[in-house]
């Protein structure tokens, strides 16, 4: 079948016209959902927001029994933004212990961003970690890499923030080797203060 040669610029209009019209309407489903997981998480990371107090274990090595202490901490909005920031006291064999966390949810990259350091763990670094939402509602998990030493194959750190309910909290860290093998290292169970 031939086509009128003089109908070509039409039919090229018309196409063009469907195409922009069915990237507009992509755009707008795409932006609804990113705005609604959006607010999912929101919801879920004010849900974390107040005063804490509970017990930290702490394991060095697999299979040692861990170090247990009391802890405290504080999760607040920071004004203005849609980051927030933990800190926390506690002890390790007796001695003091701090830190603070920044997290935050990039929407535009559908993860979740944490960067850490503590007196113990980190001391003079920070660790950078990204992740995902576990199951709707759960919290979520983030992974981050760290060196024991200079040019050292890299270790990893999963930790995942699971908020049970209103009023408790528990996160938890995993060791990574450089080979693969996994640990429990840090479990963290926080109670609201109310």
């Amino acid at each position: 079948m031939q086509t009128d040669k003089t109908l070509l610029p039409e039919i090229m209009v018309f196409n063009t016209r469907i195409v922009a019209a069915l990237f507009v309407a992509l755009s707008g489903l795409c932006s609804h959902l990113v705005v609604a997981q959006d607010a999912k998480v929101k919801k879920m990371l004010e849900q974390i927001v107040g005063q804490w107090e509970g017990e930290c274990k702490v394991w060095l090595r697999p299979g040692v029994q861990p170090d247990e202490s009391k802890v405290s901490g504080e999760i607040k909005a920071v004004a203005g933004t849609g980051v927030f920031r933990h800190t926390y006291k506690g002890s390790f064999q007796g001695k003091p212990r701090s830190g603070e966390e920044t997290l935050a949810y990039n929407a535009a990259d559908d993860e979740f961003q944490v960067s850490w350091f503590d007196t113990f763990h980190m001391r003079d670094a920070i660790m950078f970690s990204v992740g995902k939402a576990l199951e709707e509602g759960k919290g979520f998990v983030v992974l981050g890499k760290y060196r024991m030493e200079p040019k050292q194959d890299y270790w990893k750190w999963r930790t995942e923030y699971e908020p049970q309910g209103d009023d408790k909290l528990v996160i938890t860290a995993y060791n990574i080797t450089p080979t693969g093998q996994e640990a429990k290292a840090v479990e963290v169970t926080y109670t609201r203060i109310k």
